[in-house]
């Protein structure tokens, strides 16, 4: 185990001792700027950082300094030209690591909805002073949850009235939907560093539905992969083996096939002012019995890489419910798709290789290239 590895997993467990520091800040009473303050600090601290900077923008504007940890650390001749270039690669849910000589290496990461003004985006960057070549698995899903801290506060600064008010007119809460965003934030690292353990595909894929659908108290999950234009079953909770030809098998697939080629996630019932189509959701749904169905695409950038199909005999899903599956999304995503490619034989690595670079070659940001090539003949 590695540094940085040493360093998530102790947060970890500090965290199951007493109370995890993301939670204390997801859920502060404190002012926006003590929020900041803190957060830097407490991610500071936890890489070792030399250097922990907030920007934010607007759209079309540049970048702007808001705020920064230690507030007298040191800005070298470099940090600008390294922080831009790491944000104009940074996706919300991608964070990017750059490493750089002796060891050292900078983290950025968008920060979504984090409390910075209308219309505008926040990100973070951090100089680590000592890193290891092969960083674990576990940075990305401890980046992505942390990433998600700002909004969880923003979040429950905004509920704070509203659930004061349902607590005095002694309104009744389902347990899980009540369950503080932070606690959520903390759940989702747990189980994505639980998750990193499994070294190949198929585990991990088996692991993720089992744990989800004892998280989410389901009758079932399971989890699609792409094979394009095709989503193919791949696990499901409790079940080693499941026919790949059935007719239930080719209507999950269906369902799946469906929230993927969609924006966003897709639930059944669907809410009164969704457009969205939900033919084979419900055409599974009827077959099966289900009450409530929950299909979240895993996207990598803009890309479809699975679909996590939940299921439901009773109950509807919640709005906070559908929060924590997305997020969760996010963060599983990456070294699921790593880990698929890893797994695959030398030969179906090879060819998807050319593929990919003939579908990039053929771009019309190629033209340069292919004219060029063309001239020398």
């Amino acid at each position: 185990m590695n540094a940085f590895s040493q360093k998530l997993n102790s947060a970890v467990q500090d965290a199951e001792s007493v109370s995890s520091v993301w939670t204390e800040l997801a859920a502060l009473q404190g002012t926006v700027q003590v929020f900041w303050e803190q957060y830097l600090q407490a991610v500071g601290q936890q890489l070792g950082a030399r250097r922990v900077l907030l920007l934010s923008s607007g759209v079309g504007q540049p970048w702007q300094a808001l705020a920064q940890w230690p507030a007298q650390a040191p800005e070298l001749p470099s940090d600008a030209d390294e922080a831009l270039q790491l944000l104009q690669r940074a996706q919300p849910g991608l964070p990017v690591l750059s490493h750089k000589p002796q060891g050292a290496c900078v983290l950025a990461m968008l920060l979504p909805n984090a409390p910075v003004g209308a219309s505008r985006v926040a990100a973070l960057v951090a100089w680590l002073t000592v890193s290891e070549e092969q960083t674990p698995n576990q940075w990305q899903a401890w980046a992505v949850s942390v990433a998600q801290v700002p909004a969880a506060y923003a979040r429950q600064s905004a509920e704070a009235p509203a659930l004061q008010t349902a607590q005095v007119l002694g309104d009744s809460h389902d347990p899980l939907s009540a369950e503080p965003h932070a606690q959520r934030l903390y759940q989702i690292l747990r189980l994505s560093i639980d998750l990193s353990q499994q070294d190949r595909f198929l585990h991990r894929a088996y692991e993720l539905c089992n744990a989800l659908a004892v998280r989410f108290n389901t009758d079932r999950v399971s989890l699609g992969w792409m094979h394009p234009p095709y989503v193919r079953l791949t696990a499901i909770s409790h079940i080693e083996k499941f026919d790949p030809q059935s007719n239930l098998t080719r209507a999950l697939e269906s369902a799946m096939e469906e929230a993927a080629d969609q924006s966003g996630d897709l639930v059944y019932p669907l809410p009164e002012a969704s457009r969205q189509v939900h033919r084979a959701h419900e055409s599974y749904a009827l077959m099966q019995g289900v009450a409530a169905l929950a299909s979240v695409p895993l996207r990598e950038g803009a890309e479809v890489k699975g679909v996590l199909c939940l299921e439901r005999s009773q109950g509807v899903w919640t709005p906070e419910e559908l929060w924590e599956l997305h997020l969760m999304g996010q963060t599983v995503v990456r070294p699921l798709a790593q880990l698929q490619q890893s797994d695959r034989w030398w030969g179906a690595r090879t060819k998807s290789r050319l593929q990919k670079w003939l579908s990039q070659s053929l771009q019309p940001k190629q033209s340069a290239w292919k004219l060029g090539g063309c001239c020398l003949w």
